[in-house]
């Protein structure tokens, strides 16, 4: 089973949310979903529209940001 998850992180401090699954079973696609994001003392704060708020840790590094907290340690790759 393979998920992609694609957090889009705007300027303005909103972000989008939408993730897909395939496996053998099929697929299976989430969101999308909003909210707003903010960066401070190395966390990355997001608070979705629903109410849910998480934050984890974040490296920056040339390209993205890697999430080292993360059950399974995550990439966001940043696309322009």
């Amino acid at each position: 089973m393979t998920t992609d998850t694609h957090y889009v992180l705007n300027a303005d401090g909103s972000f989008a949310w939408r993730s897909r699954t395939v496996g053998s079973a099929g697929e299976s696609s989430d969101g999308p979903e909003y909210g707003y994001w903010r960066a401070g003392n190395g966390r990355i704060y997001l608070q979705f529209a629903g109410g849910e708020v998480s934050s984890t840790a974040y490296q920056v590094s040339h390209d993205g940001l890697l999430l080292p907290e993360e059950a399974e340690q995550r990439y966001w790759q940043r696309i322009e």
